[in-house]
């Protein structure tokens, strides 16, 4: 759907702009975009065909050339989309991959490129920010998230609960809005938390391939790892496990889907990015004190707002830090072509998708001329009393 609607808009999209100037009337701007040349793309492991080629798309379609590295934990989606691109028709060269970790990265970076778009943790961001820098290369970063989800006191709790079931356990929750973290309100809690758990006991969990699987395997090892700590980290402070909270016994890499009730911010599963089947959940009091901890944290990708009011939902939704917020919905405003998508804080800067980013995927050149030609200009020499300078 990105890629219809790029080709669908982009010629209005990358059209010649004039832009209407409120003082130098005499004269004529237009803002034009042009292809950088080539775009860098370095993708993550938990989506590696939908996240780097949406970019790839928006490269290609402004004019550009783009050569992707994707991570080394999932390399084989890629060498399988540049088959496809490849059988299409067009120039072999207009799409590259190159295979690697960390170092070839840095060469790409430093090969030339006239853009990057990155997509992964925080940590690595920092570190191909200050890459790009060195180089004078612009970026986008779009990092990590710690997506909370406000649970208003008039929330519809049925709709609520799936909606954190999906938004939590998506993708094993191996996504970078996943629901991490559910601030109910006391008049919803018990009855939230004990619909969740049912909803959570019923999913089916195993191999994708069967049509009857609801939650697959975890897709990096080092996760399953992170999700113990986490879990171990809240019980000790704590919390209690409602269901789920360990691997799950038998062959491949599968973490039970996991619900945490009585936690609070001392715990690393409210604070630090999860990346794994695990929705922990806490109590408040009011809403103000949601949206507080809501924004009590270093990252800001994504957050969600239930409430059967709209308009209140709305206004608590501008109160969150965070660079989109969902109301009565969860994970589909990346679904929305015509948005942008991106975070603030450490979740990154820059945007993917939307009429903007398409052209900041370009050069943009400014041509200024005049309107009505004239041998004298007001603001040229010489001065005169009769001239204003």
């Amino acid at each position: 759907d990105q890629l219809t609607y790029y080709c669908n808009n982009a010629s209005k999209i990358l059209a010649p702009r004039e832009l209407p100037l409120h003082l130098l009337r005499h004269k004529r701007s237009t803002l034009h975009y042009v292809p950088r040349g080539v775009v860098g793309i370095i993708s993550p492991w938990n989506f590696p065909f939908v996240i780097p080629m949406a970019d790839v798309f928006a490269a290609l379609v402004t004019g550009s050339a783009v050569v992707v590295k994707p991570s080394e934990v999932t390399p084989l989606t890629m060498q399988k989309a540049k088959e496809v691109f490849d059988a299409t028709g067009l120039p072999e060269d207009l799409f590259g991959v190159v295979y690697g970790k960390g170092d070839v990265g840095q060469a790409l970076i430093d090969s030339g490129i006239q853009k990057l778009v990155f997509t992964g943790g925080v940590e690595t961001g920092k570190r191909v920010a200050a890459a790009c820098g060195a180089q004078l290369v612009p970026c986008v970063i779009e990092l990590g998230g710690k997506a909370p989800l406000l649970a208003c006191s008039d929330c519809d709790i049925e709709r609520t609960a799936r909606a954190i079931v999906y938004g939590g356990f998506q993708n094993s929750g191996q996504v970078c809005i996943s629901v991490e973290r559910v601030y109910a309100h006391e008049t919803v809690h018990d009855k939230l938390v004990d619909r969740v758990k049912q909803l959570t006991e019923e999913l089916r969990q195993g191999d994708p391939v069967a049509d009857t699987v609801d939650v697959g395997a975890i897709i990096f090892a080092k996760q399953i790892e992170v999700a113990n700590a986490h879990v171990a980290d809240a019980v000790k402070k704590g919390a209690r496990v409602v269901t789920g909270g360990k691997r799950r016994a038998g062959p491949g890499m599968f973490f039970e889907p996991t619900v945490l009730a009585n936690c609070d911010h001392s715990m690393t599963v409210m604070k630090e990015e999860i990346f794994g089947p695990i929705v922990p959940i806490q109590k408040i009091g009011s809403e103000d004190e949601g949206v507080r901890l809501a924004n009590d944290s270093h990252l800001g990708l994504n957050a969600y707002v239930f409430s059967k009011d709209r308009r209140k939902a709305e206004r608590l939704a501008e109160r969150i830090e965070a660079g989109s917020v969902v109301v009565n919905d969860v994970l589909i405003n990346y679904g929305a072509a015509e948005a942008p998508f991106g975070g603030i804080k450490q979740s990154g800067f820059g945007r993917v998708m939307s009429d903007e980013s398409l052209r900041e995927m370009c050069d943009v050149r400014h041509v200024n001329a005049d309107r009505i030609a004239s041998p004298v200009d007001p603001f040229w020499f010489p001065y005169t009393e009769n001239s204003y300078g």
